[in-house]
């Protein structure tokens, strides 16, 4: 991760096929990420690449994925 600068946050979400065996499922689970960053976009620091890799398949709620990407954002000091 670099440092923060100018610019608009950029966001990718992988699944591996390991997490999810189909296409479907993990697209599903990527638009799930995305849909648990949204919320969080306007407090990241600007300029920011980051790249969110799904490791579990329990990704069913999207508030739960919120809270931790927030934790996760908190510990990585990324948040302003």
């Amino acid at each position: 991760m670099l440092e923060a600068g100018k610019g608009p946050v950029h966001i990718a979400a992988a699944v591996p096929v390991k997490v999810g065996k189909t296409a479907v499922s993990r697209n599903a689970m990527r638009r799930k990420v995305y849909e648990a960053v949204q919320p969080l976009l306007s407090d990241l620091k600007d300029g920011l690449d980051i790249i969110l890799f799904a490791k579990t398949i329990n990704m069913t709620v999207v508030a739960l994925i919120s809270n931790d990407l927030k934790s996760l954002f908190v510990k990585a000091a990324i948040l302003r």
